[in-house]
């Protein structure tokens, strides 16, 4: 049966579904990702119909990932596996968007053992298609460097695709993190800035459920904005380079059980999305626990981390939207964003890289140039100010542009990615800068 709903109303049922279907809370999203959600739907709603849940579903299911996002927890990885004397690895990634991280993991850990299974599930059944596909523009290559990826990714001017040998020890399924039930048992379980959108309780309840779904002594990943594993869960807090993952506790006489779909709140409005903890808070905080709200824990932050933890998260949801093609929105949460972070360079390069990819190098420049502004010694906002010189046609500025960022790139030192490039290494952008400056030697 189709309903005729106003705005209000469709917001509501939109809330609804995402508490019960997904346990996603809605002030997750910005208002205007908000309305986007809503108007999805259009006026007419069946709510009933399955295609009105998978229109949902397809809609917030906003993809913001890449190849080896966060290195680092790979380096973690590796690290724990060579401790293991059991060659067989199994490694599930949870919410594996359109399957860069699922990938990853497959390169990774094929160097250690070639007898390796990785699973990667989402919801989505539009990113399951293109994870099976494993076809990827430049967008999802920004954080590797593919000189030394080479064995696995075949490339082109177009992007880069999973070779086929590769392809085998990975497979995809749908799954609802509410309801895993009829999973087997990993080594290593990758669930990362996923749970950030979950009511905390549901959040807590997934967290539980990947402890009947890993082998003994198996370890969990979690993203750096996802809440963390309460202090009387059956994780126990591992840090490695100042990496921070949890491990399974010996088992007692006790389990945990998926967790149920939820109502909404009494008041009818969810809670607002956890912060990102730093490392050394994890001990202490007991944030996520169902006792404490995350709006309470970011009150009780001292103001820098306030302000870390709103810019980060503003900066996850102006490039999620920008990758999946919804600049509009991108620029949008840069517009709020900027009005309160106006000293932020790196929210001003994101802006100038959207701005350049609608072609519109003219307002590209001016983000880039305040970007450079705020931070002259960043390579990275050099770099950017010189690709949107090159690409509208000032040849001679942009060379300038390069050779300053290639100089400030020298003086990085201990570093494995650069500065508010949010995951580009210290490699790629030194190919990047080769590649531009030796264009410019062979047109002279």
């Amino acid at each position: 049966m189709r309903l005729s709903l106003s705005a209000r109303d469709r917001r509501l049922f939109v809330e609804s579904i995402l508490a019960k279907k997904l346990g996603i809370s809605l002030n997750s999203f910005v208002e205007s990702a908000i309305d986007d959600l809503v108007n999805s739907l259009g006026t007419d709603i069946d709510p009933e119909a399955p295609e009105t849940i998978e229109t949902l579903i397809d809609a917030c299911c906003v993809g913001e990932t890449m190849f080896m996002r966060h290195a680092e927890h790979f380096s973690a990885l590796k690290h724990w596996v060579s401790s293991r004397l059991s060659r067989p690895l199994s490694v599930w990634s949870a919410g594996c968007c359109t399957g860069e991280e699922a990938y990853s993991l497959a390169a990774t850990l094929f160097p250690l053992s070639h007898d390796i299974e990785v699973l990667g599930t989402d919801v989505n059944l539009r990113f399951l298609r293109k994870a099976r596909l494993a076809r990827y523009t430049a967008w999802s290559l920004r954080s590797i460097d593919l000189t030394t990826c080479d064995y696995w990714l075949n490339t082109d001017q177009a992007g880069a695709s999973v070779k086929r040998w590769l392809k085998k020890y990975v497979s995809f399924k749908r799954v609802n993190l509410l309801n895993v039930n009829e999973m087997t048992r990993y080594d290593a379980i990758f669930c990362r800035n996923v749970l950030m959108y979950f009511y905390p309780e549901v959040a807590q309840g997934v967290i539980n459920s990947f402890a009947e779904h890993i082998k003994p002594g198996g370890v969990l990943f979690l993203g750096y904005y996802d809440p963390i594993p309460d202090e009387n869960s059956l994780w126990r807090r591992v840090e490695y380079n100042n990496i921070v993952y949890y491990q399974l506790r010996e088992r007692k006489k006790q389990s945990s059980r998926s967790p149920k779909t939820i109502e909404l709140p009494k008041e009818n409005r969810a809670p607002d999305k956890p912060v990102k903890r730093q490392p050394e808070q994890i001990k202490t905080s007991k944030s996520v626990s169902s006792q404490l709200s995350p709006k309470a824990v970011e009150e009780s932050l001292p103001d820098p981390l306030k302000d870390e933890a709103r810019l980060e998260r503003y900066l996850a949801d102006i490039y999620r939207y920008a990758s999946s093609g919804k600049q509009e929105i991108a620029l949008s949460i840069f517009e709020i964003a900027v009005d309160q972070f106006p000293f932020a360079a790196e929210l001003y390069i994101i802006a100038a890289l959207i701005f350049a990819e609608l072609s519109q190098f003219s307002e590209a420049k001016v983000r880039a140039r305040k970007a450079c502004f705020l931070q002259p010694d960043s390579c990275y906002a050099q770099y950017v100010l010189g690709y949107c010189l090159a690409e509208s046609g000032n040849v001679k500025q942009a060379l300038n542009r390069f050779k300053q960022s290639q100089s400030y790139l020298e003086k990085i030192k201990a570093a494995e990615v650069v500065p508010l490039s949010q995951g580009l290494s210290i490699s790629q952008l030194k190919r990047l800068l080769d590649d531009r400056l030796g264009d410019a030697d062979e047109s002279n």
